[in-house]
């Protein structure tokens, strides 16, 4: 900053005319425009606050900015308590305390020593520049990993972001992980090490940043601060699994209720996501996936903050992966992307009376069924759930689509791409509501059906483009195959191209089994009807 030149007419300072009168003025701007230096100085240079603990040597160090007004530290033992504070540019030592404290701005640094092995510690910093302050605790090259400090921080006033660093900590493991984490006002790692900061706040898009270790972890998020984005950044090491649920097992944690995170997947080890949303009653409430570029989104229709992306958590590795489990209220799932090499796990929960929608797929070229990855769909609750796989945006020449069915459980998959594979149970649960719907593209697609959902009902739509054929087989040459073992299907051709339909019931190995054609206006039904009645139906 250039301070400027201050002139008064033609009077002069010093001047034999009111020399005190003038001297004394003189002082006063000459104060004020040093003022007004530091005070930019202030806002200018805000390096951030790290803070990091040496087992070796018994140190926490503190450097910091001019921002920080306070240092308090508080030890307790089982005979006595010690309290004492350093503000700016002071040094306090107390001989009888077991450590000494000193907080400077000249060297922006404070370095506590004591001996950790009787004493439990709170340290608790103040902040009050309103432009916001960076604060960083542990080292972010795995030296000092925030959850082996062994005391707990207690943070005040206002900062910009703050970042746990917790690299280095590979304590965790497979057998019996003990679990981290966050809630709206504090972190807690899997040694009882916490980070309150309950009393402080955010300024305008502050930041929460947690790097996990790369031992084995679980990191449970059930509320998030507010008015900032949460961070999360795993690093499992390699053979291990690092897994993240985000929203709890009540209506106040539900993931709806969480704000703005994002999950940045690394290491050479597998990072599984859990979106929790099972407690949320909302009607109605629908949960969109999406993947635009590499990175997924998933979201809320009645939040506009509880947004959560993730990257990274491909490893090609088959435990790596997103479960979303969706609320009681009658819950619709939208899903036009999916992470890749990672198999996405949806569970849907509808309360009685009530109808859960998954539609795997979008109407526009990108987002067509066949493009996502690898998407299991698990039925329960008291409702009713249907499934709609939806690629009518698939222009595709010679698609072949194969629905099968074995042991109840359907897998749908394309021959032009071997990630889209969708598998899908509990469907039926012998209410009319509960289906399956298959949309074609508008190419000559080939729909062949082995297996179906027994007791709910699959509708295939097809699309074909003008001159393009589209071809339906139900049933196959082998006896678990045969078209009589199928459920109810409904075909609805449409596109202004052609369909064929073929019914493939040669394996069917019955004798005296009669089958029945019908047709009124522009629909025809065919049904197989037995002879002989279960059990007296022979065996195939």
């Amino acid at each position: 900053m250039t301070t400027g030149l201050f002139h008064y007419g033609s009077r002069r300072w010093g001047s034999r005319r009111d020399t005190a009168g003038w001297g004394n003025r003189r002082r006063k701007l000459q104060r004020r425009a040093t003022l007004e230096r530091l005070e930019d100085r202030r806002l200018l240079t805000t390096p951030p606050l790290i803070l990091s603990f040496n087992s070796g040597t018994d140190q926490l160090v503190l450097g910091a900015d001019s921002t920080v007004t306070s240092l308090s530290v508080t030890f307790n033992s089982s005979a006595q308590a010690f309290t004492f504070t350093a503000n700016e540019g002071e040094t306090f030592s107390d001989t009888s305390l077991p450590s000494s404290v000193s907080f400077s701005t000249t060297s922006n640094s404070a370095t506590l020593t004591a001996s950790w092995s009787s004493l439990s510690y709170t340290l608790e910093a103040d902040f009050t520049n309103p432009s916001g302050t960076a604060v960083t605790l542990g080292a972010s090259d795995g030296s000092a990993p925030v959850s082996n400090f062994g005391v707990g921080f207690a943070l005040s006033g206002s900062i910009s972001s703050l970042t746990l660093n917790d690299q280095g900590d590979t304590t965790g493991t497979s057998l019996s992980p003990a679990p981290s984490s966050l809630t709206s006002g504090q972190v807690t790692f899997d040694n009882s090490e916490t980070i309150d900061y309950s009393s402080l706040a955010f300024t305008s898009n502050g930041s929460l940043t947690v790097n996990t270790g790369s031992g084995y972890g679980m990191f449970t998020v059930t509320g998030t601060p507010a008015g900032a984005t949460t961070d999360l950044d795993t690093n499992p090491a390699s053979a291990t699994v690092e897994a993240i649920t985000l929203g709890g097992s009540t209506s106040q944690t539900a993931a709806s209720t969480l704000g703005a995170i994002d999950i940045a997947g690394g290491g050479s080890g597998t990072t599984t996501l859990i979106i929790n949303d099972a407690a949320d009653p909302t009607p109605s409430q629908i949960i969109s996936l999406a993947a635009p570029s590499g990175s997924a989104t998933v979201s809320f229709s009645t939040s506009s903050s509880a947004s959560f992306t993730f990257s990274g958590l491909q490893d090609a590795g088959s435990t790596a992966g997103l479960t979303i489990e969706g609320g009681t209220g009658g819950t619709g799932f939208v899903v036009t992307g999916t992470p890749v090499s990672a198999t996405t796990q949806i569970e849907t929960d509808p309360a009685s009376g009530t109808v859960d929608s998954v539609t795997l797929g979008g109407s526009t070229a990108p987002t067509a069924a066949f493009t996502l990855g690898n998407v299991s769909v698990t039925a329960g609750g008291s409702g009713a759930t249907t499934l709609t796989i939806n690629d009518a945006a698939d222009p595709t020449a010679g698609q072949s689509i194969s629905l099968s069915e074995i042991s109840s459980t359907g897998t749908l998959t394309f021959g032009m791409s071997s990630s889209a594979s969708f598998t899908f149970s509990g469907l039926q649960d012998g209410s009319a509501t509960a289906g399956l719907t298959i949309e074609g593209g508008t190419g000559n697609d080939t729909f062949t059906v082995t297996g179906s959902p027994t007791d709910a009902t699959t509708q295939i739509d097809t699309n074909p483009a003008s001159a393009a054929v589209d071809s339906i087989t139900l049933g196959g040459s082998t006896s678990p195959t045969a078209a009589i073992n199928l459920g109810r299907i409904d075909i609805a051709g449409g596109g202004a191209g052609r369909t064929t339909v073929v019914v493939d019931d040669s394996a069917d190995l019955f004798p005296d089994q009669g089958v029945s054609l019908s047709a009124s206006s522009s629909s025809a039904t065919l049904t197989f009807e037995e002879i002989f009645p279960p059990p007296c139906r022979p065996s195939s």
